[in-house]
């Protein structure tokens, strides 16, 4: 394992960790993000458009296209009316210059407390289904706006996935090797459907501490366990592997669990390589379909074809991945911290920039981004 190296950020500080991902044609990324990041060659341009206007279309900064990834959870009416997640959330940033054609990854914690349009505040993963939980809503632009304010740079394009189009997806190539890096047991996985299960008791009889503790309603809840070493995961266990957020261990925090799906991207990256996606047409048709079912994005046909382009002069062997977390001190990125008065935040497990202000997090992505 390799680390990435921000001039005074140490290389082996595990929480920049570097990863070498590769996949035939793809510009994006992501946890549901592998879906578009094997569009490049699903959908390889055969028009004129690609030959004529190259990538010079495409919306940028600073010689850089950013694109936003939000992996959505529809599965929690208890926490919002809409019950729509952004359980993901990551932003990819692509080098357009002929001189640096790069790829980097960050990924935003879905605890940040953020300020949203009404001037009210939330977890960052909350703000999508505030804003109605579609993105004809324009949800997509309000989260953009908020990620942007973030990170201090623009984004120009996102992309939405859903649970089932990952699954479906992982399903699709009949499923992925994961290199489980840590045991991952947890005890309080949710189980689809049944989060406001009653679990066959009289609820007017129970105390509100009993009402308000995950203890008491152990049907709502599955038990999961992953040895160390490479597994073999199918769709549905790979989301399991990818979401979980009680494990022991170490492996309870959004944290580690971003740790794990940079692992589920090498898996799949592999089994793309081992499938021959671009000899293969039926497996190509396949995962255009579910890519059309499953995927919503603001990059039109032509751009599409633009990235294409753009993606033939990108080192796609070496992706660089960056955590926003709340490690040590803030040269190593330990930029965040979980505040102990939760009643300031609505009583909930929220992360917020231990500067007071964005700063710190605005001055971190850009060395990651630009660090010579």
């Amino acid at each position: 394992m390799r680390y990435v190296d921000l001039g005074t950020i140490k290389k082996e500080r595990k929480h920049f960790a570097k990863r070498k991902i590769f996949t035939a044609g793809a510009l994006t990324i992501l946890i549901a993000a592998v879906i578009i990041f094997s569009v490049g060659s699903i959908l390889k341009p055969l028009s004129v458009l690609s030959q004529i206007g190259g990538n010079n279309s495409l919306k940028s900064a600073d010689g850089r296209v950013n694109v936003l990834i939000l992996g959505l959870d529809k599965r929690a009416p208890q926490y919002l009316q809409t019950g729509t997640l952004t359980d993901t959330i990551m932003l990819a940033s692509i080098g357009k210059s002929s001189t640096n054609r790069d790829i980097k990854i960050i990924s935003i914690p879905r605890d940040l407390w953020v300020k949203i349009d009404n001037g009210q505040f939330s977890k960052i993963n909350e703000v999508y289904g505030y804003c109605g939980g579609t993105a004809e809503n324009g949800c997509a632009e309000t989260v953009s706006r908020v990620v942007s304010e973030v990170t201090g740079i623009p984004v120009h394009y996102y992309v939405i996935v859903g649970f089932d189009g990952f699954k479906e997806f992982i399903d699709a190539l009949g499923s992925v090797t994961v290199n489980v890096e840590n045991v991952l047991d947890d005890p309080n996985y949710p189980i689809e459907g049944r989060e406001l299960d009653t679990c066959g008791l009289n609820v007017d009889e129970l105390t509100e501490e009993e009402k308000n503790s995950a203890g008491t309603y152990t049907c709502r809840y599955e038990h999961i366990h992953f040895d160390k070493g490479e597994q073999v995961f199918d769709g549905e266990t790979t989301l399991k592997y990818a979401r979980s957020r009680h494990g022991y261990n170490g492996e309870g925090s959004d944290f580690s669990r971003a740790k794990r799906q940079q692992n589920i991207i090498i898996a799949v990256k592999n089994k793309l390589l081992s499938l021959g996606i671009l000899a293969n047409p039926a497996k190509v048709k396949e995962l255009y379909d579910i890519y059309k079912k499953y995927v919503s994005t603001n990059i039109t046909i032509s751009e599409v074809d633009d990235f294409y382009t753009l993606s033939q002069g990108l080192n796609l062997e070496d992706i660089e991945m960056v955590i926003i977390d709340n490690k040590e001190n803030e040269s190593f990125g330990g930029l965040l911290f979980i505040p102990q008065n939760s009643a300031l935040y609505g009583g909930k497990s929220v992360l917020i920039p231990k500067s007071g202000d964005l700063s710190q997090i605005h001055s971190f992505i850009q060395k990651f981004l630009f660090p010579n």
